[in-house]
């Protein structure tokens, strides 16, 4: 007789059992595993650019390659390698000029389009823009002309010389000094609207 009760608790603890370890959905699954387009461009481009200018990111997820670290938000690394990835990315870059320490704001989608914000560059503005596109660049004075008659400066960028315009220099920085997260593509940012004047080279 207690026999019977006994197998029908035991029977009962094991369906429960059975119902609430039920297998994932197909979406969740997916969204467990898939990797992001960041993650799969930073691999293509730690594969691509292995070694001291590699791209790295704070965390212990290893993605490969020589000191190349993996984190869904967040790059650090050497100006080219990130311009590189050929993704849109918003970086903090902490730099020295004229002995003192400088953050600039970058904008970044792909080598052809680049922006930076910083608080030095030409002196009459508060806040230096340089806009390039390709081959070339526009420098000016964030709510103000540069000067009288002209919003921007134009001259020549060369893209063989990956983070080194007239208005600032990230060529040699290392990886630390510039850090990077996943930004939502703005066209606006790489626009130079108003008057250019063109400036030799």
């Amino acid at each position: 007789m207690k026999t019977v009760p006994l197998i029908l608790i035991l029977g009962a603890i094991l369906i429960l059992g059975c119902a609430g370890s039920r297998p994932q959905t197909a979406n969740q699954s997916y969204a467990q595993n898939a990797p992001s387009n960041a993650q799969n461009a930073l691999s293509n481009a730690s594969a691509q650019n292995q070694g001291a200018a590699g791209v790295s990111q704070p965390n212990n997820a290893s993605a490969g390659g020589s000191g190349t670290q993996q984190t869904p938000s967040g790059y650090s690394g050497a100006f080219q390698t990130l311009a590189q990835m050929d993704i849109p990315l918003v970086c903090d870059v902490n730099y020295a000029y004229q002995g003192k320490a400088v953050k600039a704001k970058l904008y970044l989608d792909g080598p052809a389009k680049i922006r930076v914000e910083s608080p030095v560059g030409v002196g009459q503005c508060s806040t230096t823009i340089t806009v390039i596109r390709s081959t070339v660049q526009d420098v000016g004075c964030d709510r103000k002309q540069i000067t009288p008659g002209c919003d921007w400066y134009r001259s020549s960028y060369d893209p063989g010389k990956p983070g080194s315009a007239s208005a600032f220099d990230f060529s040699s920085l290392g990886g630390s000094s510039i850090s990077c997260s996943d930004w939502v593509f703005d066209a606006a940012k790489f626009d130079s609207p108003g008057v250019w004047c063109q400036l030799g080279g």
